[in-house]
């Protein structure tokens, strides 16, 4: 389950959560269309942690909700992912049997991110530093998967699927 995926996608066609984000931030975030632009949402969130705190507040208990009924419909899997950024930020670590943090140096992640979303660096750098840090990842995480172009990834994978299978047939 991608936690950031469905929450993009229920902040596009969720009508209370479009109320809501308009309610809280007006017309600023939307375009001409009337469509949500992530864009200026994000310049607005990514730099007050207030804004960030409230739409959060918003989003995260429809996206939780949503994994629920998710999980629901996985009879014949042998364990479940929950692939989210901010795991920890949400205390959403307290209701999983487990958690696989995948660590990287920050310039890989924002090279990665910059990529990917065509980010300016001081646009990802606000994202990390809203945050926890590797340091309280590695204190609270039960797996690790080292992802910095040197450790192959395919195999420490491998190795948490077998020792997660294994705990799963133990009960």
């Amino acid at each position: 389950y991608s936690s950031d995926i469905e929450a993009k996608h229920l902040m596009f066609t969720n009508t209370s959560i479009l109320q809501c984000i308009r309610k809280l931030f007006g017309n600023d975030v939307f375009d001409k269309n009337g469509c949500l632009d992530r864009k200026k949402l994000g310049q607005k969130v990514f730099s007050n942690i207030h804004l960030l705190n409230e739409l959060n507040a918003i989003v995260h208990p429809l996206v939780r909700e949503h994994f629920k009924e998710w999980i629901k419909k996985q009879t014949n899997s042998p364990y479940i992912l929950n692939e989210s950024a901010i795991i920890f930020e949400h205390n959403l670590h307290k209701e999983l049997d487990a958690v696989i943090v995948v660590l990287a140096p920050e310039n890989i992640r924002i090279k990665r991110v910059i990529g990917r979303d065509h980010f300016q660096e001081n646009e990802v750098l606000q994202r990390i530093n809203n945050q926890i840090t590797d340091h309280e990842r590695k204190q609270k995480g039960n797996y690790f998967i080292i992802n910095d172009e040197q450790i192959p990834v395919i195999p420490q994978v491998l190795n948490i699927n077998t020792l997660l299978l294994s705990k799963s047939k133990e009960g």
